[in-house]
């Protein structure tokens, strides 16, 4: 059994017992009635306010020094003497809402560990508290009992964590596997697989296939010359921008992709262990 001290649980994400993500912790509350854990929740919201950008520019074009380092009530109060329109434009603001409390006897594990994400291949530490109660459930007004597939779908449990209630984090989901007379699921610890995107060479063959404007762009965000390797985090980052390009260069880049030979750390689990599957997945 684990223990942490009150600060390293903030940002802990909370389970609870069918699977289903509560809150994160934002606060730990102690008092003559007992210590609770405060779940928050993450939202945003769309708000007016000055477009900074273009606000500059109004200024420079009537003359005005409205350089990067000018405060903004400096620039707005300035656009009013000189009888300039102030621009706006619509953001969004991040907010975030207590959702309730947890108390310490609904704990039924605290567990933590550093995880490689099979899609992005990106290491992250997980911190989390799996509840002994349905409480997401109820808030949602769910059934409160385990939900669980007659099968297991890969777009279903791909990239889930993985919980035990005997044991704590197991991993995260990658895929199906089959053994003797049944399936289940792989959940990995680490993938494997690490190295990198040889970008200076997808580039230059950019280049060579007359695609000029295609590689100033790419070139402009991530500078060939200064990384001619990037680490494959930033994969699905870099896919994103060439599918917004166009082209199918999305797949070309998997030529460029050097896998590395580490070897995977993983754990099979039988599907019939698998109790629960929602946000994530519960397995005894």
């Amino acid at each position: 059994m684990k223990y942490y001290l009150p600060d390293d649980l903030l940002g802990a994400i909370i389970i609870d017992s069918v699977g289903l993500e509560y809150g994160v912790v934002s606060e730990v509350r102690f008092s003559d009635q007992g210590v609770e854990l405060v779940a928050s929740v993450s939202s945003s919201t769309r708000e007016v306010v000055v477009d900074v950008e273009k606000l500059r520019e109004r200024l420079q074009s009537r003359g005005a020094m409205a350089g990067g380092e000018s405060d903004l009530d400096y620039l707005v109060a300035l656009a009013r003497r000189m009888g300039i329109d102030v621009p706006y434009k619509e953001a969004e603001s991040p907010i975030t809402l207590t959702k309730g409390k947890v108390r310490v006897e609904e704990i039924a594990w605290i567990d933590d560990g550093v995880f490689q994400d099979p899609e992005s291949l990106e290491e992250r530490r997980f911190t989390v508290v799996l509840l002994k109660t349905p409480r997401e459930a109820r808030y949602r007004g769910l059934k409160e009992g385990p939900h669980k597939p007659a099968h297991p779908v890969n777009e279903e449990i791909r990239g889930k964590l993985v919980l035990s209630r005997a044991e704590g984090i197991v991993g995260i989901a990658g895929s199906i596997v089959l053994g003797p007379g049944e399936v289940g699921i792989r959940a990995y610890r680490r993938y494997g697989g690490l190295g990198f995107i040889n970008w200076i060479g997808f580039l230059n063959h950019l280049k060579k296939r007359g695609l000029e404007k295609e590689y100033e762009e790419l070139a402009a965000q991530w500078d060939p010359f200064t990384n001619p390797r990037i680490p494959l985090s930033e994969l699905a980052r870099i896919k994103e921008r060439l599918s917004s390009i166009g082209g199918g260069l999305e797949r070309e880049i998997e030529s460029y992709i050097i896998r590395g030979d580490e070897k995977a750390i993983y754990r099979d689990i039988p599907w019939r262990k698998v109790v629960s599957v929602r946000d994530a997945i519960i397995v005894e």
